[in-house]
């Protein structure tokens, strides 16, 4: 086309540049920056052949709201110069400028007789002229001018294709050079509309300098010098919202009587700053991605990956996605929104997987013409279940949502959408418990925050293989509220006392008036509690059904109800502890208590505190309160159970003797004293004959100070020794020594957090309290807490108590 032009230049010979000539030059045109207002204000200058004006002027005005004027006479050069000067459509907003601005250029109406002045004729028109004043022929000069004026814009003029002159680029074409004129426009809009924002003025006042200030820096050197526009305007580039633009220009010209497809401006726009125009809207095949189930909540998820065909050699496609989703362009993530592939380049999406059992907004891409959606959906909360055989469990999440899970499930999960942030804690509402057996289903990992790292949550279900019972002291009355006994499942893993999810109502099990102790029988089936204030035994059978516990008898003995009983371990006597002595009594199979003749045997003890049976089932030892302390011992008649004093007792220990223990060799006895101040441990000798006790070297051993010494607790293996003092909260631990009995108190000892009383489980791996839980190492012995306030309260009248006696036993 220029080669047109330089034809139709010299077929005009000088007339076509004169002034004043005849009218012969049609002209009827456009001012665009967006289409100027109906009304807007047009000068035609007509121009000789070194672009000087002749003198003859024409003033119009434009006839629409499109921006179209018209020379109806006629104008006598082919050269003329056109100065816009109105408001304007903004291409951003689709609305009108809140001020006027003026737009300039140089056509040729040899060439085009529609011609449009615009921005880049405006940007051109003082190079042009600089060119021409410096010797180069109009078609060179205009060639040069219109190459630098594009390249500022990044836009190689050889890339545009058949491209012709600037003043022939219109809006509403559909050319190549059309949507380089709308894309350059709507650059320009959005660098002013930033600039008015950050120097509070208006967009057309910016706008205007911009053009002003560009044209005069290409006129004297056909380059920007500014340092800061390349960076404004890669910014305004990433800023522009391309449908935006697209939507405003189509629906304005739709209002305007004209149906239009806005050219292609947005292959002109570098979105992505990767320098490369044009990005070619073409389509391309193969795009489509399969959508992502069961994602990881707040955990990255990378779609399949596509490869690009069909953009073409030689030329790139650009590729934008919606917010919140990453490009992955050859295997790496992409900065932004935008990139631009060629053919052979791999494509693929990243996000952040939603909140558990929610699907993301489909994430869309398009890649030139081309688009595609994927959508991810994250799994339901929820994980793997093993060991269920058991029907009725029943899962629940944050205290709500609950399921039921059906016997030989291996998973579970929660039908509730719950997003990103958000805290949950999965737990056991009811437990399974199906042919008359309770299951003990634990949860790992039940609580986090969704999205924070993978839940990782598993429910392991077994059947208890232990029990620990505990008991309640009565309210008021025991006809107003009457004591209880509870038993809990426990966890083999943590030892904890599994509270959630039983299915009956904690301390559920009505006992009489204050039970004051529970005794487990040494078949391991029947749990009995004594409850001197009614002078009853209430007996229990010990997981019968799935529900633990089943009262089975009662027995009354009037005032010689024992306070602590404990059993001989061949099972066919037992014994208590009665004010003044002790209570023994022989055992009726499966379950009976009658008293021994003679029974209760006194002691001349102020008060018995504490009782126990050797392993051999041959000597019975009484701790004996008071001061001095002292523990009595017996020998059992292996027939009729009746005891007899041994020779030496009551066996001088220290002040206020309040337990003994032997230990399980039967070598040993330990008696705990409480003290006025001063808690200690006396240790004795057994003589495997007569029962005597013979203090070993150093008793007695110092427990603490503080006093309140109540309870000793030796392990299976005759190993530690676990002293509760109730005073100090703590628990003292010491190694017996296997030969003499001595004992050596544990690095670290006493270990503070524990109530007076301790036992330890049947497995030898815990220890428990009724304020806590601590986990015994087999080595060396040393404790360590795993929960506290193992046990729930119970209560009357707004007055809440925790238990008062506590047992372990293994589930027979």
């Amino acid at each position: 086309m220029l080669f047109a032009t330089v034809l139709a230049m010299s077929g005009c010979g000088s007339g076509g540049g004169s002034g004043g000539g005849t009218a012969t030059h049609p002209l009827s045109g456009q001012a665009l920056k967006g289409p100027f207002a109906i009304g807007s204000q047009i000068s035609v200058n007509e121009q000789n052949a070194s672009l000087s004006p002749t003198g003859k002027v024409y003033n119009v005005q434009t006839t629409d709201s499109l921006g179209n004027f018209s020379v109806a006479s006629g104008v006598g050069t082919n050269l003329v110069e056109i100065v816009g000067n109105g408001f304007y459509v903004d291409d951003l907003t689709g609305l009108l400028s809140s001020a006027a601005i003026q737009l300039h250029g140089i056509a040729d109406l040899n060439v085009n007789t529609s011609p449009t002045v615009n921005v880049l004729t405006s940007l051109q028109e003082p190079r042009l002229k600089t060119l021409i004043s410096q010797g180069l022929t109009y078609a060179a000069a205009y060639a040069q001018s219109q190459s630098e004026v594009l390249s500022i814009f990044g836009i190689d003029a050889k890339k545009v294709n058949s491209l012709s002159m600037l003043y022939s680029m219109k809006f509403d074409g559909n050319t190549d050079a059309d949507s380089v004129l709308v894309a350059t426009s709507v650059v320009l809009s959005q660098m002013a509309t930033d600039a008015a924002s950050t120097n509070g003025t208006t967009q057309p006042a910016e706008l205007s300098n911009y053009i002003n200030t560009l044209a005069a820096q290409l006129a004297s050197t056909g380059a920007v010098t500014s340092s800061t526009f390349a960076t404004a305007r890669n910014l305004a580039e990433t800023e522009i919202k391309l449908s935006a633009v697209r939507s405003n220009l189509e629906t304005y010209y739709a209002k305007n009587g004209l149906t239009i497809v806005a050219p292609k401006f947005e292959e002109w726009i570098d979105q992505s700053s990767s320098g490369i125009l044009p990005q070619r809207l073409v389509a391309v095949t193969g795009l489509a991605f399969t959508d992502t189930t069961a994602a990881s909540p707040g955990q990255l998820v990378t779609s399949d990956v596509v490869t690009i065909a069909g953009v073409g050699a030689g030329v790139v496609a650009p590729v934008a996605v919606m917010a919140g989703t990453t490009i992955i362009k050859n295997n790496a993530a992409v900065s932004g929104l935008y990139t631009e592939v060629q053919d052979g380049d791999t494509i693929a999406m990243r996000v952040t997987a939603p909140g558990y059992d929610i699907t993301n907004p489909p994430s869309t891409i398009s890649v030139g013409s081309s688009s595609a959606v994927w959508r991810v959906t994250s799994a339901p909360l929820g994980g793997p279940i093993s060991g269920l055989t058991a029907s009725g469990l029943v899962l629940q999440v944050n205290g709500a949502d609950n399921i039921s899970i059906a016997a030989g499930s291996t998973s579970f999960s929660f039908p509730v959408a719950m997003a990103n942030g958000t805290a949950y804690n999965v737990s056991v509402l009811t437990q399974p418990h199906s042919n008359s057996q309770l299951q003990v289903c634990s949860v790992s990992n039940g609580s986090g925050i969704v999205g924070a790292a993978p839940s990782g949550i598993s429910l392991v279900c077994n059947n208890p293989s232990e029990l620990v019972l505990v008991a309640y002291p009565s309210f008021i009355t025991k006809f107003v509220n009457p004591g209880s006994i509870s038993a809990f499942p426990i966890d083999p893993t943590t030892g904890a006392p599994i509270q959630s999810g039983i299915p009956f109502a904690t301390s559920n099990f009505t006992s009489g008036n204050s039970p004051s102790s529970i005794a487990v029988d040494p078949s391991g089936k029947f749990a009995y509690v004594p409850c001197p204030q009614d002078q009853t035994v209430w007996v229990y059978s010990i997981y019968p059904t799935w529900q633990l516990l089943s009262q089975v008898a009662v027995f009354s003995f009037g005032a010689a109800v024992p306070g602590i009983i404990t059993f001989a371990p061949n099972g066919k006597f037992a014994y208590g502890t009665v004010v003044g002595g002790i209570a023994a009594y022989a055992i009726a199979a499966p379950v009976g208590l009658t008293e021994i003749t003679g029974s209760p045997f006194a002691n001349g003890a102020r008060s018995v505190t504490s009782i126990t049976v050797d392993p051999t089932s041959k000597f019975v030892y009484a701790a004996n309160g008071g001061n001095p302390g002292s523990v009595s011992g017996y020998t059992i008649d292996s027939t009729t159970g009746a005891p007899t004093p041994i020779a030496g007792s009551p066996f001088p220990t220290d002040v206020a003797s309040d337990f003994v223990a032997v230990d399980p060799s039967g070598r040993f006895a330990y008696v705990a004293n409480s003290g006025l101040s001063n808690a200690s441990v006396s240790a004795f000798t057994i003589d495997a004959t007569s029962g005597a006790l013979t203090p070993i070297a150093g008793s007695p051993f110092s427990a603490g100070s503080g006093g309140g010494v109540v309870s000793i607790a030796i392990d299976s293996n005759g190993k530690f020794a676990y002293v509760g003092n109730s005073a100090s909260g703590s628990i003292s631990a010491y190694t017996i020594d296997l030969t003499t009995g001595a004992l050596t108190p544990i690095t670290g000892s006493p270990f503070a957090g524990a109530s007076g009383i301790a036992v330890i489980d049947p497995s030898g791996k815990f220890l428990y309290t009724l304020s806590a839980v601590f986990s015994i190492d087999s080595t060396t012995g040393v404790l360590t807490a795993i929960t506290s306030n193992p046990f729930p309260t119970a209560g009357f009248g707004g007055l809440q108590f925790g238990p008062t006696s506590i047992a372990t036993t293994n589930i027979p």
